[in-house]
C-alpha cells in the first residue's frame, strides 16, 4: 500500500508545476507519476483528461481538479490543521479576507485571461508553427494579431499587480507567499521563455520584477526541469 501522496501530471503543465511547489512548500513528500492530459494513463484516475490528480492514501477516490487538491493541501498541510497537526509550513492561504479576495482574484484571472489570451493566444500557436518549421519571421508575422490582445492582458496584470499591494514586493501580497504567486509563476516562465519576452517585460515592469524574484526561489528552481522554459533553453 502506498503510503506517499502520488501525484499524476506532466512535467510541462502549468498546474501540475503549481501543486509540486505547493508540496514542496509544505514539506510534503510525494511521488510524480507522469502521465499526459487525455492519455489511456490519465483515463484509469480521472475520465475528464485534466492533470494534475493527486491520489491520497486512505482515500478511494482520487483529487481531481487543482482548486480541488489546493483545498486539500490548505487542509492537511496548514498550522492547526485537523489532518496534520504536526507540520509547522506556512499556509499559502492568507487568514484575512481581503487578502483571500486578492489571492482567488489572481488565480481566476490566470486560469481566465493568462491562458485564454497568452497561453492560448501566443505560446501553444507558436510551439505548433516551429514544430512545423516555420520560420520565425512567418512565425511573428500570424502572432501579430494576438499580439496586441497579450500586451493589453500583461499591461493589465502589471496594473492589477500595483493594485493588490502597491507591489512593494517581494510577493504579490507582499512578504507572504501565496497561492496567486504559484498558479501566476508557472505560465509566466512559459511566456518570459519566448522570442517575445522583451516586449512582456516592457508592458509589464513590475510583473517582470516579481518574475525576477521568484525564480530564483527553489520551489521555481526545483520544478523547472521538463517545462516549457526547460526545453526552450535547451534549444
Amino acid at each position: 500500500m502506498d503510503t506517499k501522496l502520488q501525484l499524476v501530471g506532466a512535467k510541462i503543465s502549468t498546474f501540475t508545476r503549481t501543486i509540486r511547489m505547493a508540496l514542496k512548500h509544505h514539506k510534503a513528500p510525494y511521488d510524480l507519476i507522469l502521465a499526459a492530459p487525455h492519455s489511456d494513463k490519465l483515463k484509469q484516475y480521472t475520465p475528464f483528461g485534466k492533470i494534475p490528480v493527486l491520489l491520497v492514501p486512505g482515500r478511494s477516490l482520487p483529487l481531481i481538479e487543482t482548486l480541488v487538491i489546493r483545498t486539500y493541501i490548505d487542509a492537511a498541510y496548514a498550522p492547526d490543521t485537523k489532518l496534520d497537526p504536526t507540520t509547522s509550513s506556512v499556509s499559502l492561504s492568507p487568514s484575512d479576507f481581503e487578502s483571500q479576495l486578492t489571492v482567488n482574484f489572481w488565480i481566476s484571472i490566470t486560469a481566465d485571461h493568462v491562458f485564454k489570451n497568452l497561453i492560448f493566444g501566443i505560446v501553444k500557436p507558436r510551439a505548433a508553427m516551429e514544430s512545423m518549421g516555420e520560420s520565425e519571421h512567418m512565425i511573428k508575422d500570424r502572432l501579430k494579431e494576438h499580439m496586441d490582445l497579450a500586451l493589453r492582458t500583461f499591461a493589465n496584470l502589471n496594473d492589477a499587480l500595483t493594485k493588490s499591494n502597491d507591489y512593494d514586493g517581494p510577493f504579490i501580497l507582499g512578504e507572504q507567499l501565496t497561492w496567486a504567486d504559484l498558479f501566476l509563476f508557472p505560465p509566466m516562465a512559459d511566456l518570459f521563455s519566448l522570442p517575445e519576452a522583451e516586449e512582456f517585460k516592457n508592458a509589464a515592469p513590475k510583473l517582470w520584477l516579481w518574475y525576477q524574484h521568484f525564480e530564483k526561489l527553489d520551489l521555481a528552481k526545483s520544478t523547472f526541469d521538463g517545462t516549457v522554459a526547460h526545453q526552450r533553453s535547451l534549444v
